[in-house]
């Protein structure tokens, strides 16, 4: 007969804690934009989440040249700080508010104020112009972000048996 397995006699837990929030950023006019330089991007109201502020950064011709047949979006820490996580993701959003399929989502630590994370090649401006996102010479982009605020360990606690 065999031994019995053991098992421990304390456990530990890592918790971690997270805000979520959201900002829809509606643009009008987006026909008007086309005429803006690569490189030159147009930026959303300033939200908070999870303590920070934020904003959006919408890049009508690409974040570069070579990427002018694309519109870029990226997330901007606008807060004093350092080393924040953060998830980030961003969706198209049709005229009933419904997300777009092709959605784009990463973790990323945004080290100061002023980092941004995003997608310089986040749509073909040609699929866009097609899509059921463009209605009446405007569109929706929907960031969501999830901030990591907090990491700790739950004390070492006693197993009953």
């Amino acid at each position: 007969m065999g031994a019995k397995p053991s098992r421990p006699d304390t456990a530990s837990t890592r918790q971690v804690e997270t805000v979520t929030g959201s900002h829809e950023f509606k643009v009008e006019g987006y026909s008007f934009d086309k005429e803006i330089a690569s490189g030159v991007y147009l930026t959303s109201a300033v939200f908070t989440v999870g303590g920070y502020d934020w904003a959006i950064l919408y890049y009508p011709n690409g974040s570069s040249e070579e990427d002018k047949d694309t519109l870029a979006f990226f997330l901007n820490l606008q807060s004093e700080a350092h080393n924040v996580k953060a998830t980030l993701e961003f969706s198209l959003l049709n005229h009933s508010k419904k997300p777009s399929e092709m959605k784009a989502a990463c973790t990323k630590t945004l080290k100061y104020k002023g980092s941004t994370w995003g997608y310089k090649k986040f749509i073909e401006r040609k699929a866009f112009e097609k899509s059921e996102y463009l209605k009446d010479n405007s569109f929706v982009i929907k960031c969501t972000v999830t901030v990591l605020n907090s990491s700790r360990l739950d004390s070492e606690s006693k197993i009953k048996p």
